[in-house]
């Protein structure tokens, strides 16, 4: 049996819950305290690690492959570089425009999409990945130097970086405000946050859930993500969570599936759903909190 721990809520550290699915290897629930919705009981950091990066469970291919459509990327490239040019656009908004570009950290680098579009966008670039194979790729690729290993693993220097990025990745991370106390640490005083998470309040969420109640799909929790997604975040519980370690959200926005050439349907959807900040993942921008 796999080893298995039970947390308090890591906003408001209550440990009321009320149980919305149980598993034997999770149990989903939502904080009576503050209403985020996690696992209050899941597997310990290390079980989770061997669990989705184990190369004898045949994990370690994990986000290699690109998605269908793509045909024309190398197999390492999930999707075309203009989806990642997005995140470095919103971090240019936010930014001090007075001051050279510095160092871009991406933690759960992936293969680098991300990093490669801040580096065309004039940006030093690092940070750090679990995955064997996909640190590889970006050394050996790319010329980037990603540590394998979590943030805090990587102890880099204090104030060494403008941007420290988790796209789509932050509901993965086992001690969310440690995380974030250690990118304080690195950050500079005037540096950015971008965040990328699943948006618990978008659309695919809220109609999953009705859906499961009408009894016309298979339940909800089966559809998701899990374990490997602790918490599931609102822009509520995300900024509640930076207000914790002293950040604040200066902007934010939600996104759905990149598509290269959209439909006309698609584009009015897009437009819609990005008015109503609707979308099935949710960006944040941050920076320290003043006064």
């Amino acid at each position: 049996m796999p080893e298995m721990e039970t947390i308090a809520c890591p906003i408001c550290g209550s440990a009321e819950v009320k149980v919305l699915h149980t598993h034997r290897l999770y149990t989903m629930s939502r904080c009576k305290g503050c209403g985020f919705v996690r696992q209050s009981t899941r597997l310990t950091a290390d079980e989770m690690r061997t669990l989705s990066y184990d190369p004898e469970g045949g994990h370690e291919e994990l986000h290699l492959g690109h998605q269908a459509g793509n045909e024309d990327l190398p197999a390492w490239q999930p999707k075309p570089l203009e989806a990642y040019e997005v995140c470095v656009e919103a971090i240019e908004r936010a930014r001090p425009k007075v001051k050279p570009r510095g160092l871009w950290l991406d933690i759960g680098a992936a293969t680098g999409s991300l990093l490669l579009a801040a580096r065309n966008a004039g940006y030093e670039v690092g940070g750090a990945e679990l995955g064997t194979p996909q640190v590889k790729i970006c050394k050996e690729e790319h010329g980037i130097d990603v540590f394998h290993g979590t943030l805090r693993e990587a102890a880099f220097p204090d104030g060494c970086a403008e941007v420290i990025s988790w796209r789509q990745v932050m509901e993965h991370v086992y001690e969310p405000r440690a995380e974030l106390a250690e990118a304080r640490r690195v950050l500079t005083d005037d540096g950015c946050l971008l965040i990328e998470v699943p948006n618990f309040g978008g659309v695919k969420y809220q109609l999953g859930r009705l859906r499961t109640w009408l009894r016309v799909s298979r339940p909800f929790w089966e559809g998701l993500n899990l374990p490997q997604h602790i918490y599931y975040f609102t822009i509520k519980s995300l900024r509640e969570l930076l207000a914790r370690e002293g950040f604040e959200v200066v902007m934010w926005t939600t996104y759905g599936k990149y598509r290269k050439q959209p439909s006309l349907f698609q584009r009015v959807r897009t437009s819609i759903r990005d008015g109503l900040r609707i979308g099935n993942k949710l960006r944040v921008v941050a920076r320290r909190r003043t006064g």
